[in-house]
């Protein structure tokens, strides 16, 4: 019976999941993921010997091409092997690797499987370089870089076949090179042992339907019972296709059988496995087992359609695994589904069962009974591999395989367990068989030529070895010789190209192309500005002069066209530059002004472009003449008629408000100003509180910053939003009058606005002055003269308020903009152009003329700067009040800055006149950074906030300025490059200069800038040092200056022991205990040691000379930190400390006064005393020596402790500065108090008392001010207290205490306890009654006071302060502490103390000239109290 191919199965639906599309060779893959997964794995675990044994490169041919000598395929400019998809089945493996094998060895390339998969359809789109997503669509590369080149076994009835490719992409459609020489097929098989079985028992074939109908044969003897198979190795039938309504319904609706199926359409299955075909339902012993696979089974269906009507007793079941299905057939008796080539029932040698010829037609209406069509297995190859490999594509065209060859390797392959191996064999074995495959290594097809052993392209065939594909830029061309024809590869020529390998013949250069070169892949686009207008040129005709092309590749002379940047005037027909601020698009487009531009006019020399400096947004850019709605005129400055400036650069109609802003303005400005004269009227600067002033500052300087904040509106910058509209409200301050709506008020010109905003200050000053006349009129009683100080007041605070907008309006004429045309227009009026005649000629005339009111206000005001020293001391306070706005904000040390801060406004009004916006900008900010400077320096405001607020604005206005320059539209690169070399220059030459300038005065004659520099330890001599230095300045010899005393001259204190070194040419070392403990003063001896600065030691009398074993034990007493820093070693201060110990100085007695004061400055400066001029044994300054009481008396008294040199020390600095404040009143320079002058006043005072007679000489010359110094201890001494008890009993205006020691501790109980314990003390020495609480009551009233602050550590200048306060607090104070408070009996216990210890205390001040004692001042006071003499007499 003949044998034909059956149809293929419809699409079944899997368990896990659905492939209806894949061949049945890998069905058994797809039964769920779990078992694809397994057989990847497996199939992985299985070639990797494989693949180990290819990695090492085990040859199978003896002459076969070795590894190293392989070549790749070139394909789409890409270098790669020949790529295999292996398709994962054991027939596809071993034809893959056979290819594999002879692709290698034989053809000489490199080969490698490059993917693989279970279903033909991956491997199909892969030859296309396609994939499948997760969401089963196809995406494919784009590179056109493909890798996959052969697949073979490709199913021919796959659902993804080139179809999808030829609808798709066409270029990319894989080859088909026909079968691979044999056929699939999928069926029911019967194994060889049944066949045998059933001819043996009654001559069935077994293998024909028509022996198994139950009608006349009886099949089941020859096969086991259904019964005797376990359900384990079955899946039940609702698991399968049998539960399945969709497949079932193909049955039920072709074919009747009723008891089948149940109510719902599935099959009824008698024991849940098994579905009974109608022959042997009803004895199921009868019954035939077929057992399909899969999920659901692959042939379910079909083989119950063909039991219904061929009355077939089947017994229908599907395996429960893929195990399950390749082991039933070996273990039972059975029918199976399987098919070929396949190698897992092979060995059981499977028979086909015949069917009715394969039908088409029912087939396709669901009818399965006819046999399975055969499927072709065809070869499929990349689209461009036969132009990359010729060879290749021919090999696998000529393969055709036997199917008793593919059993045959897989018989091998089944025996030895390696395909490689298998494959091997059977290639040494069939050398006959694929010889016939490999085509002849001379016979290049197309796109090939011939090359010889060394891979170099020959043109005949004699010394060639082999083909290859031509390269790009050349072509195959066509050899005829006497073997037949073959190819070479020759060059493309000039004007010709081939980007492809492989090509047939070259292509010439289309128009706008050319190649000036033979062999080229491709031809080059014509360059910009020329063009090739015929195809295959050689190269490109050059464009007319001035004009280009679009791009590249053009190919008419009409592309030629105006280049971007430029514009083609009609007139002279050429293409001429748009320049700044035009936006030309070249090639035919008409030019349009860029955005904050205005294209005023085209004419044959070019565009007219003007900015829109003040407001980008008036000018929108565009055609000709293009302004924003409502404007026109140069600029777009002007707004039409009845129309004002609105937002967003527009106009809009004035409206009912019409002048009712300027009018409001009017309003306002009227009220402000005589607001500001009746302020002025009430100006008391006796009276004005300082909150009043630093409001009146602050307004002031917020009105300048206003202005000035108004000029940068005023610079040649492009603002933007925010900003910009703050800064054009500014302009109201800068007296811009169209900020206030002005057009809708009245049509003006230029030069009429002009002079109203020239007006303006004047027509201010004149309401000022009606003010004033009617005030004075009415309320003033017409005293004009008495009321000048108001109006001279308020018309100054006008002119100061508004002196920069004054500049600014009266230098606006010579204020302008340059603009792109190289015309300009001013900057307050954009509408006017500058320096061409008419009204801009006039208001330069004008503002000449009016220019005097800025220098006339400066000349003012350098006038009275002058004479203000010498009204303020003849005492003109109304000269004060009346120019108070120049005078009272500003201290009167820094008068001057009045002229500053005018200078500066001045220089800051001419900054908008600098055409160039870097420039404005460099130059604002010097001005402000020299102002900042000056105010951080001398600090001018009256109010330390006051001060602080100025720096602050001006801060803020460096800033602003500074963030300017990022809004600068077209920066003048030229400009800021020359600026910054000028800054590039100035700082490398610095360091240069630097160093010669250090080399000068290293080399020159070098004048030191101090005389003396004052070394002390600032706790036992830092009074004595301040007044030392203020001796020294006081010497003829000495000069201002030339005394160094840190706490005046030192700033750093890393700088101290420089200035010792090298600015110092004497150190004097005011040698106390604690100046050789000091780190400080060691250095600044140790220096001037190394330094050879001469040393003048003024020697204490408690100082010790240093030992030896002081100056070894010294480097572990002190704190080497300093020393060590500035490079001072122990060695050094040893040296030093024996230099200094040699040194002859200056000495100072025990007991301090002015005349060892006088005497040491003397030993310093090195002059003697003038003749005829002596010194006291005083405290006090130098007597004339022709009388006996020739001091006048003086009104104020020190009273100190005089056994502490620092605290008498402190007593002289606050006489000598105090001298020159009271110059005038010789009476009122203070005196200090000393013990011998005790015994005369004290005397008088008692005989007045005692007496009852009260003299007027003495009680006049004893009312007195008391200077009380507080030092710690001085009220445990006993000079101090005899001085206080002296100072009791004087009738003493007012006490002043001071602190001059900063550990004073002011007085507590225990205080007044140990007080009245010293004052018994006293009296019982002196033998009169014990009064202990003389002094108690005293004391606490003196303390009862404030006390000022004298601190000598404080530099020069706070003394001073503190010194002017001092007096101050003396000149205030009124309230007499006591007029002789004490008793009569008191006085005498005074009197007695005084006259017992006075000798005492004379004795003990051995620094003083002899002195009269005690009974000898009482002989003189008897003398001159004669009445008193019985009263002495008593006493």
């Amino acid at each position: 019976q003949m044998l034909f191919p059956s149809p293929p199965p419809a699409a079944k639906p899997l368990q896990c999941s659905r492939h209806s599309d894949l061949g049945p060779g890998v069905r058994f893959f797809a039964m769920c993921s779990g078992w694809r997964a397994a057989m990847r794995l497996t199939f992985f675990v299985v070639t990797l010997p494989h693949n180990v044994w290819v990695s090492a490169a085990q040859m199978c041919f003896p002459d076969g091409v070795p590894e190293e000598k392989r070549k790749h395929i070139v394909l789409n400019d890409v270098t790669m092997p020949v790529g295999v998809w292996r398709l994962e089945w054991d027939s596809a493996d071993l034809a893959h690797e056979l290819v594999l094998l002879l692709l290698r060895e034989e053809l000489g390339y490199h080969a490698v499987q490059s993917g693989s998969s279970d279903s033909t359809k991956y491997g199909v789109l892969a030859l296309g370089g396609c994939f499948l997503t997760k969401n089963a669509t196809t995406q494919c590369n784009k590179s056109n870089v493909v890798t996959h080149h052969i697949m073979l076994e490709e199913w021919a009835y796959n659902a993804y076949s080139t179809d999808w490719f030829v609808q798709n992409l066409p270029e990319r459609t894989p080859d088909m090179l026909g079968s691979i020489g044999y056929d699939g097929q999928e069926e029911l098989y019967v194994r060889q042992s049944e066949l045998d079985a059933g001819l043996k028992l009654d001559g069935s074939h077994m293998n024909f339907y028509g022996d198994y109908n139950a009608s006349w044969k009886e099949p089941w003897r020859v096969f086991d019972n259904h019964l005797d198979i376990p359900v384990s190795v079955l899946r039940p039938c609702n698991l399968t296709d049998m539960s399945n309504t969709v497949e079932m319904s193909s049955v039920r609706n072709l074919f009747d059988d009723p008891g089948g199926f149940d109510a719902k359409g599935l099959a009824k299955c008698t024991d849940g496995y098994w579905w009974l075909a109608p022959a042997c339902r009803s004895n199921p012993r009868q019954c035939v087992p077929y057992v399909d696979g899969g999920s659901g089974g692959w042939m379910i269906t079909e083989v119950m359609q063909r039991a219904i009507k061929y009355n077939l007793p089947l017994a229908i079941a599907v395996s429960a695994s893929w195990g399950d299905y390749v082991k039933n057939p070996e273990l039972y008796r059975m029918l199976f589904y399987s098919w070929v080539p396949a190698l897992h029932h092979l060995h059981l040698h499977p028979h086909q069962m015949l069917f009715p010829i394969y039908d088409p037609d029912a087939q396709s209406e669901g009818d399965g009974t006819s046999a399975k069509s055969r499927v072709p297995l065809r070869k499929l190859v990349n689209a461009d591999l036969k132009v990359a490999a010729p060879d290749v594509h021919q090999m696998v065209s000529n393969l055709q395989i036997p199917l008793k060859s593919i059993e045959d390797l897989m018989l091998e392959y089944s025996r030895v367990g390696d395909y490689a191996k298998a494959v091997c064999a059977w290639a040494r074995n069939n050398t006959d068989v694929w010889k016939q495959w490999v085509p002849n290594p001379t016979e290049c097809g197309q796109g090939q030529g011939l090359v010889d052993s060394a891979g170099v392209f020959v043109q005949e065939r004699a010394s060639a070895s082999g083909c290859v594909s031509c390269r790009d830029g050349s072509y195959s061309k066509v050899l005829r010789d006497e073997l037949g024809s073959t190819r070479t590869c020759s060059p493309c020529g000039v004007g010709q190209n081939q980007p492809m390998w492989g090509a047939a013949d070259c292509v010439p250069c289309e128009v706008g192309h050319y190649q000036s070169e033979g062999g080229q892949s491709t031809c080059l686009r014509c360059e910009r500005g020329t063009y090739a207008d015929k195809r295959g040129s050689d190269a490109c005709e050059p464009c007319p002069a001035g004009k280009t092309t679009e791009g590249n590749g053009f190919s008419s002379l009409t592309d030629c066209k105006c280049p971007p940047g430029t514009y083609k005037n009609e007139v002279a027909g050429s293409c001429i530059a748009c320049g700044t601020g035009a936006i030309c698009k070249g090639f035919g487009g008409a030019p349009e002004a860029k955005i904050g531009y205005q294209l005023f006019e085209v004419s044959p020399d070019g565009l007219s472009i003007f900015t829109c400096f003040a407001d980008p947004l008036r000018c929108p850019g565009g055609p000709l003449g293009t302004c924003a709605a409502g404007r026109d005129g140069i600029a777009c400055a002007s707004c039409e008629i009845d129309k004002v400036h609105s937002e967003k650069g527009e106009c809009e109609d004035c409206g009912t408000s019409g002048s009712g802003p300027f009018a409001a303005a009017v309003v306002v400005v009227c009220g402000s100003l005589s607001t500001l004269y009746f302020l002025m009227r009430r100006q008391d600067r006796a009276r004005q509180s300082t909150t009043i002033l630093m409001l009146t500052v602050m307004f002031s300087q917020n009105i300048s910053a206003v202005q000035m904040m108004g000029i940068c509106g005023q610079m040649s910058v492009q603002w933007l939003d925010p900003i910009r509209q703050v800064l054009q409200f500014l302009k109201v301050f800068a007296l811009d009058i169209e900020v206030l709506r002005m057009s809708c008020v009245a049509t003006l010109s230029t030069l009429e606005l002009y002079l109203i905003k020239l007006f303006t200050i004047p027509l201010g000053t004149l309401y000022l002055v009606a003010n004033h006349v009617v005030y004075v009129t009415i309320w003033g009683q017409k005293r004009f003269r008495e009321h000048r100080p108001a109006l001279v007041g308020s018309v100054g605070v006008l002119f100061m308020a508004m002196f920069i907008t004054m500049c600014m309006a009266i230098l606006s004429p010579v204020q302008c903009n340059l603009h792109p045309n190289r015309k300009w227009t001013l900057v307050q009026y954009e509408d006017q152009e500058c320096w061409n005649g008419g009204e801009h000629t006039s208001m330069i005339v004008v503002g000449c003329l009016w220019l005097a009111m800025p220098v006339g206000s400066i000349a003012a005001v350098v006038r009275l700067m002058r004479i203000f020293p010498q009204r303020i001391s003849a005492g003109d306070v109304q000269f004060l009040n009346t120019y108070s706005f120049l005078f009272s904000r500003i201290k009167p040390e820094t008068r001057w800055f009045t002229l500053v801060f005018l200078l500066r406004n001045l220089f800051v009004a001419l900054v908008p006149s600098i055409p160039n916006a870097i420039w404005q900008i460099i130059v604002i900010q010097c001005l402000f950074a020299i102002s900042v400077g000056l105010t951080l320096c001398f600090k001018p405001w009256r109010l330390p906030a006051s001060n602080a607020l100025e720096v602050f604005s001006q801060v803020c206005i460096l800033a602003l300025v500074s963030f300017s320059a990022f809004f600068i539209r077209e920066t003048e690169v030229q400009n800021v490059a020359e600026l910054a070399l000028v800054v590039v220059v100035v700082c490398l030459a610095a360091f240069p200069a630097g160093g010669l300038f250090m080399i000068w005065r290293r080399v020159r004659p070098r004048h030191k800038p101090y005389q003396w520099f004052l070394c002390h330890h600032k706790s036992t001599s830092g009074a004595f040092a301040r007044l030392l230095k203020i001796s020294i300045l006081e010497s003829n010899q000495s000069r201002s200056g030339s005394v160094f005393l840190d706490s005046d001259n030192l700033s750093d204190l890393s700088t101290l022991f420089r200035y010792v070194k090298d600015d110092t040419k004497t150190l004097i070392v005011l040698a106390t205990p604690g100046v050789l403990l000091s780190p400080w003063c060691l250095g600044e001896i140790t220096t001037a040691f190394l330094g050879k600065v001469m040393a003048l030691p003024v020697q204490f009398v408690e100082f010790v000379l240093p030992d030896e074993e002081f100056i070894i034990n010294l480097k572990s007493t002190i704190s080497w930190d300093r020393l060590s820093e500035n490079g001072i070693s122990s060695a050094h201060l040893e040296d030093a400390l024996r230099w200094f110990g040699g040194l002859r100085g200056v000495s100072v007695p025990a007991v301090f006064g002015q005349l060892a004061l006088t005497e040491v400055t003397n030993g310093v400066v090195g002059t003697v005393s003038k003749a005829g001029t002596s010194f006291s044994s005083s405290m006090n300054g130098p007597v004339s020596t022709g009388g006996r009481t020739a001091r006048m008396r003086p009104t104020n008294i020190i009273l100190v402790d005089i056994t502490n040199r620092e605290a008498v020390a402190a007593a002289l600095i606050l006489v000598k500065l105090l001298t020159p404040l009271l110059a005038h009143d010789a009476r009122q320079i203070p005196s200090i108090l000393e013990p011998d002058d005790q015994v005369d006043e004290m005397l008088a005072l008692v005989i007045s008392k005692v007496s009852g007679t009260r003299t007027t000489a003495p009680t006049q010359e004893l009312r007195l001010n008391l200077i009380l110094l507080c030092t710690t201890g001085c009220f445990a001494g006993d000079y101090f207290l005899l001085n206080l008890l002296y100072c009791a009993c004087l009738v003493v205006e007012s006490v002043v205490p001071m602190v001059a020691s900063e550990d004073f501790q002011f007085p507590t109980e225990a205080f007044y306890t140990k007080l009245e314990a010293s004052v018994a003390a006293l009296c019982l020495s002196a033998g009169a009654v014990e009064k202990p609480k003389l002094l108690t009551a005293f004391v606490k009233s003196i303390f009862e006071k404030i006390f000022s602050r004298f601190s000598t550590m404080s530099n020069i200048e706070t003394l001073e302060l503190q010194t002017k306060m001092i007096w101050r607090n003396i000149a205030q104070a009124r309230c007499r502490l006591s007029e002789s408070a004490m008793t009569e009996e008191d006085l005498v216990v005074v009197c007695k103390i005084t006259s017992e210890h006075s000798t005492t205390a004379s004795g003990a001040l051995d620094n003083r000239n002899p002195t009269p004692t005690a009974s000898q001042r009482l002989a003189v006071e008897e003398s001159e109290y004669s009445d008193s003499a019985d009263d002495l007499k008593s006493i």
